[in-house]
C-alpha cells in the first residue's frame, strides 16, 4: 500500500471517530432540551406533545448514558490500522520484530 492510501484510510477513520462523538454531543444535548421542552408542554395543557417530547428525551439519555463509549471500538480500529501500517515499519528499522500486534506487545 502506497502513503497515500494510508494517509487517506487513517483521515477517513479519524472522522468516524470524531463524527461518533459529535453524535453522541448532539443526541446527548437535544435530549436534554426535549425533557425540558415537554415539561413547558405539559405545563400548556399539551399532554401529547409533553409525551411525545418526553419519549425522545428519555431515549436520548438513555442513549447518551449507553452509547458513552460509542467511539472506543472505532478508537481501537484506528489504533491498530496506524500500529499495522505505520508503526510496525518504523518499529523494524529500529529492531528485529518478527509479529507486532497495537493491542499486544512485541515478540
Amino acid at each position: 500500500m502506497d502513503n497515500k492510501t494510508i494517509v487517506k484510510e487513517i483521515r477517513r477513520r479519524q472522522e468516524k471517530v470524531t463524527g461518533l462523538i459529535a453524535l453522541w454531543v448532539v443526541a446527548s444535548l437535544g435530549s436534554f432540551v426535549c425533557i425540558l421542552a415537554a415539561f413547558f408542554a405539559f405545563a400548556a395543557k399539551l399532554s401529547f406533545i409533553g409525551i411525545l417530547l418526553g419519549g425522545i428525551g428519555i431515549a436520548g439519555q438513555i442513549y447518551r448514558y449507553k452509547g458513552k463509549d460509542v467511539d472506543k471500538e472505532a478508537k481501537k480500529e484506528l489504533k491498530n490500522y496506524i500500529g499495522e501500517h505505520v508503526v510496525k515499519y518504523i518499529l523494524a528499522e529500529r529492531i528485529d520484530i518478527t509479529e507486532y500486534a497495537p493491542s499486544n506487545m512485541l515478540k
